[in-house]
């Protein structure tokens, strides 16, 4: 989630390489700024661990960039997000697949085959 925080999609923490606090405020000058291509991302806690008997889990808070283990003891709510390590490739859209067809000249529709009768002389 980190990578995807800052990397990928580019935003900046609350505290910089140095381990300074940013001035500013949060969603403006750092934390979730940018969302690139994502939908309904939040600036609150992401868990992203198995459930078990410990209080503290790994979760991530878009909000500061911050990406640790929370205390998670009563913790009613909090957001999901579908994740697959390294990148994928985009997969092309149907209409995309069927123009580059067509510009290469190819169809969908059966092309006739002429068929040629061979006739051969009995001995």
């Amino acid at each position: 989630m980190a990578h995807l925080f800052q990397v990928t999609l580019g935003n900046p923490a609350l505290f910089d390489t140095a381990g300074n606090v940013r001035s500013g405020a949060s969603g403006v000058d750092f934390g979730l700024v940018n969302t690139g291509a994502f939908q309904d991302l939040q600036s609150a806690l992401y868990w992203y661990d198995t459930r078990s008997a410990l209080t503290s889990q790994w979760t991530f808070e878009p909000h500061r960039g911050f990406q640790g283990t929370t205390n998670v003891a009563g913790l009613a709510t909090g957001h999901a997000i579908a994740v697959r390590s390294g990148d994928v490739a985009a997969v092309p859209e149907p209409q995309t697949v069927a123009l580059l067809l067509a510009g290469l000249g190819v169809t969908c529709e059966p092309v006739p085959v002429p068929l040629a009768l061979v006739m051969r002389a009995r001995p």
